[in-house]
């Protein structure tokens, strides 16, 4: 037996590829879309990627940021998430613009400056705004704050106090600003002239946010906003805003309610929606490179793998599951596999499989397959052989329906064609065998109440 892996390796994603060899999700026509926005809008632009978790979007994150590349523009991926250990977000975010800039003589000195005007800022500043945001999750802040009687608003004054007019501005500030544009300058290739500017504007990812801290989370968007608004930079930020709202809550009070989403929305200008990502027939680029991810080899039959593919494909369009949901389940697919014997049998192979995606995405229907523990399969096969009426065959009838219609048998044939065998084939993998009870008739085969009890003491998750 093959050795099976219980996760998948991360995709490995070059810095320039972008998503000629690794679109498994079918979005580099929306990276394309996204990339015009960036590179048609002269103003300072911060637009957030919004999706829920497991729908792809760091993937599509690390792709975009190789597609601009491509393009000519200069992009510095940051991990908000790996970098929350620290107090204060402009450390580390600065730490990457200076480790991603070459140490060419000519940019030294336009690095030295802008390492100065960073440490001025943490030095001066950061404390005390630091200090705020502490208070306010603690609930120390005093109630009388018009925003969220918190200190939201004694932070947004004090930015506005000391960036809003250009003639009042701290040298510090001024000074930063100064240094980052003249770093977003800087062309992505070298060998062009430093002083024609770069073709395309100095691209920061922001990824993870929706996993940090919500205070270190918050303190960095307050940040891209008020420190990084500089003609030539463009900032994508990657999350789930409903995760960032709860973090803007937990920041200046619970409340706040629909307010944490208008407070958000003055930190960015632009929302895109990560879209759906596509499971392409007549097989899925991703289902296929899971299936390879996790050691679970193909069947010898080439009809037994379509209908394998052509099963969890229909799952996904069914049940509009995520990316990060079909890993799960294969992850557990693959952990059956490793203690029970699939290859023998394809009818075992595919009740494997449906028995773990049902185990996943619903539970009580698991639960009401594995009940019943003290029931003897044997006699509940020779009741079926026989033809009897009990129960327990109304039950296995009953429960055949609701696994017919988990899986929504009677519209694989419009959804695949004139292969009306399958849903046929399918049928039978789950149902008592001879003598054969058609339609209405069948019941749950007891064999596959045997298998399911085996999975339900094992899991990934």
């Amino acid at each position: 037996m093959d050795a099976k892996r219980l996760k998948p390796r991360p995709l490995v994603i070059a810095d320039d590829e972008g998503f000629e060899n690794t679109d498994l999700f079918g979005l580099s026509e929306y990276g394309e879309r996204l990339a015009d926005l960036v590179c048609n809008v002269e103003d300072p632009l911060v637009t957030i990627l919004d999706g829920p978790w497991g729908s792809g979007k760091t993937i599509f994150a690390k792709q975009w940021a190789g597609l601009m590349r491509n393009r000519g523009a200069r992009v510095i991926y940051f991990d908000a998430f790996a970098n929350d250990h620290y107090e204060d977000a402009l450390t580390p975010l600065a730490a990457q613009i200076l480790s991603a800039l070459p140490n060419e003589k000519r940019i030294k000195k336009i690095k030295k400056k802008f390492k100065a005007a960073t440490l001025e800022i943490v030095k001066h500043y950061l404390p005390v705004t630091a200090n705020l945001l502490v208070q306010s999750a603690s609930g120390f802040v005093p109630y009388g704050a018009p925003l969220i009687r918190g200190a939201g608003l004694v932070i947004e004054k004090m930015l506005k106090t000391r960036l809003g007019a250009t003639d009042k501005e701290d040298d510090a500030f001024r000074n930063f600003r100064n240094a980052l544009r003249k770093i977003s300058e800087i062309p992505a290739k070298l060998e062009s002239k430093l002083d024609t500017g770069a073709d395309f504007p100095l691209v920061f990812i922001i990824d993870e946010l929706d996993r940090c801290r919500p205070i270190f989370a918050i303190n960095l968007i307050e940040h891209v906003k008020h420190l990084f608004s500089v003609s030539g930079v463009q900032f994508l930020l990657v999350a789930h805003l409903p995760q960032l709202e709860e973090a803007v809550r937990h920041c200046y009070g619970l409340g706040l309610g629909g307010r944490a989403k208008i407070y958000l929305e003055k930190f960015y200008d632009v929302k895109m929606v990560i879209p759906a990502g596509r499971i392409v027939p007549p097989v899925g680029k991703y289902i296929q490179h899971l299936w390879k991810e996790f050691g679970i080899s193909s069947s010898e039959n080439p009809k037994i793998s379509e209908l394998r593919d052509l099963c969890l494909e229909n799952v996904v369009e069914i049940h509009r599951i995520s990316f990060r949901t079909i890993e799960k389940i294969l992850a557990n697919i693959a952990l059956a596999y490793s203690v029970m014997p699939h290859d023998s049998d394809a009818h075992t192979g595919f009740l494997v499989e449906g028995l773990c995606i049902i185990r996943h995405l619903n539970p009580e229907l698991y639960t009401r397959i594995c009940s019943n523990s003290a029931v003897n399969l044997y006699n509940l096969e020779r009741h079926l052989r026989s033809g009897e009426q009990t129960s327990d065959t109304m039950w296995l009838s009953d429960v055949w329906n609701e696994v017919k219609g988990f899986f929504e048998l009677e519209r694989w044939g419009d959804s695949i064609g004139a292969r009306d065998w399958i849903a046929e084939w399918v049928a039978d993998c789950w149902t008592y065998g001879p003598p054969r009870h058609k339609g209405d008739g069948r019941h749950l085969g007891p064999r596959v109440i045997h298998f399911a009890r085996i999975i339900d003491s094992m899991s990934t998750t």
